[in-house]
Formats: structure tokens, sequence, C-alpha cells
């Protein structure tokens, strides 16, 4: 029975300490209006063709914006280098780029830059996430990726450029223009337990444990 209480007091604790972290979901339809590729990068040359990619950040995960430019009061502009919170796939000439996971295959992270940029009275927005890998071995292996997403009232272009190494001899480097031709962005929200509530359940549960078990050694001894 005390068990029974126990476990209903709990879930009303974890119910009401439960937050909600708001998502930006973001996709976009892009065409292809220079490419400067080395031989052998894609397919064919891409210019004309299709791209189409999409992003998504928690607001409760990037870093304090630095916001109340002279020049534009509305504008907020978020920056790191050391918390990956933006999220950026592209999907080029049948190709996925994930921005986050570009240090695959044995490559450690040796820098990495997110940037956004926002205008709150006017909607615009700036997306950049660049990264450089590197042969974690001590190789000559090194990548280099950076993407811009630009949306102001004017024009929305999208750029990627991606180059990197094997050895002194093979090298390879991609720069892709692109307009946008659509692009859609949206909230939800989730809830999560905030990390001082998860430790104070913890903590909880520690307790009861060993009272239970401090009762249990009791009923023993007593037989």
């Amino acid at each position: 029975m005390m068990a029974i209480k126990f476990a209903f007091a709990l879930f009303l604790f974890i119910v009401s300490t439960c937050v909600n972290a708001v998502i930006i979901d973001g996709s976009f339809n892009a065409q292809v209006v220079f490419d400067q590729s080395d031989e052998g990068m894609w397919s064919r040359d891409l210019r004309g063709s299709e791209v189409t990619g999409k992003f998504w950040y928690d607001t409760e995960l990037g870093p304090t914006p630095e916001s109340g430019f002279p020049h534009n009061p509305y504008l907020y502009n978020y920056e790191s280098e050391t918390n990956p919170w933006i999220n950026l796939i592209l999907f080029i000439d049948g190709k996925t780029i994930d921005m986050s996971k570009l240090a695959g295959l044995g490559q450690d992270v040796y820098s990495m830059a997110e940037h956004l940029l926002i205008d709150t009275n006017t909607n615009e927005f700036r997306i950049y996430k660049g990264i450089t890998t590197r042969d974690s071995g001590g190789g000559f292996h090194t990548t280099s990726a950076s993407t811009w997403i630009y949306s102001p009232d004017d024009y929305s272009e999208l750029y990627f450029d991606i180059y990197g190494s094997i050895n002194e001899d093979n090298r390879y480097a991609s720069h892709l223009e692109m307009a946008i031709t659509d692009y859609s962005i949206s909230t939800r929200e989730v809830s999560v337990p905030e990390p001082s509530s998860l430790a104070l359940i913890l903590i909880s549960l520690l307790v009861f444990v060993l009272a239970h078990k401090k009762k249990h050694l009791r009923k023993v001894n007593l037989i």
C-alpha cells in the first residue's frame, strides 16, 4: 500500500515539474544556380538541380543572445563554438549531408561554429553552421564544411561549401550557391523534466529503497 501511495505521489511530482521546451523546425527547397566543384564530387554539374533540406533547434539549448544592436533593436544574435545546438541536414544529388555528423569515419571535431541571427520585427533570419574535422590518428585527412541560409525580405539564398584533403596529392572541394524557392518554419513544444527535478526524483527513490530495505531487515531480525 505504501509503495502505491509513493508511486502516485512521484507521478504527480514529475507532472508538476515538467517544463515546455520550444523546438523550432524549418524546411526548404532550393535550386542550384552556381556549381564550382571538383570533378567527381557530384554525379554531374548541379546547376539547375533541386536541393532540399531541414533544420531544427531547441531554444532551451541555445546560448544567451546578443541583443539591442544600435542600428536594429529587434535583432538577436546567437553564437556558439562549443555547444552543438543547431541541427542542419541537406539532401544534395542523392546524398544526405548531416552537418552535425561530418566527424565520422574516425575523424575528430577540430572546430565548430554556429550562428543564428533573427530579426523579431521582420522575421528575417540567417543560419550558419560550420565544422572542421581531422584524422584522430594524426593523419593528413581533414574535412571542412559550412552552410549559410539567408532569408531576408528581398532574397533567400543558400550556400554550401566543403573541402578537404586525404593527402597532399588528393584534395577535393565544392562550392554551391542556391536560390531558396520555398521554405517553412514552425514551432512545437516538448514537455521535459527539469534537471533539478530529476535529481530530486532520484534522491527520493533512493531514500524510499533504503527505508524499505531497513524495514525488511528489522522484520528478519525479529524472526
